[in-house]
């Protein structure tokens, strides 16, 4: 196993590589254009990650996770539909990256995983664990008299299709993404699901 050989910490790697697959996606950079961003050898990349899909999938495990927290705190403390529509469509925000550069990763990730089965397999685990989440939500909508049970569906793809939305929105440079579309795109999906609480 390779020793530590530089202050370069994993957390500095991995926002470097954030940053080349957002600009340049994940099949047009290698390990060694990575070592060398982040101005370390390719035995410390090895120490942290087995390969350059282990270093991608962490990086958005991390991130799933701390947005699926943010998420599940809300729920207990029972905030509003929206403010939770909000928590998530801000998710980019949340986790203190660049709008913009959030997106053009995404849209990067979904062509680097096609035809690579392993890490497919383990993003589309992790979609179904956030998807969960969405569905908590929504049922406690129900639960509470919010919402009729009939409308779960449609809130759940309705809130896919905004989430896609605003990635694919978020790498063109004429659209501004701020709270005011957000806001606009959380009363929309209130609206499409006949949403009957306060909305706060």
């Amino acid at each position: 196993m390779a020793k530590k050989e530089s202050k370069t910490s994993k957390e500095e790697i991995k926002l470097k590589a954030f940053k080349l697959m957002a600009s340049q996606g994940g099949k047009n950079i290698s390990m060694r254009q990575i070592a060398d961003a982040c101005g370390v050898s390719k035995p410390v990349l090895y120490y942290y990650f087995k390969d350059k899909d282990d270093l991608l999938f962490q990086m958005i495990k991390e991130r799933m996770e701390e947005i699926n927290t943010i998420l599940k705190d809300g729920i207990k403390k029972d905030l509003s539909f929206a403010a939770l529509l909000r928590t998530l469509l801000f998710s980019h925000y949340i986790v203190k990256t660049d709008f913009r550069e959030t997106s053009s990763f995404l849209l990067n990730l979904s062509v680097y995983v096609k035809g690579n089965s392993g890490l497919e397999q383990k993003l589309i685990k992790m979609r179904k664990q956030a998807n969960k989440i969405i569905y908590e939500i929504l049922n406690l909508q129900c639960q509470k008299g919010r919402l009729n049970k009939k409308n779960i569906d449609t809130g759940y793809y309705l809130v896919l299709a905004v989430m896609s939305l605003l990635t694919m929105c978020g790498v063109d440079k004429s659209i501004k993404i701020n709270k005011e579309i957000i806001n606009d795109m959380t009363c929309a999906i209130l609206k499409g699901v006949s949403y009957k609480g306060e909305v706060k």
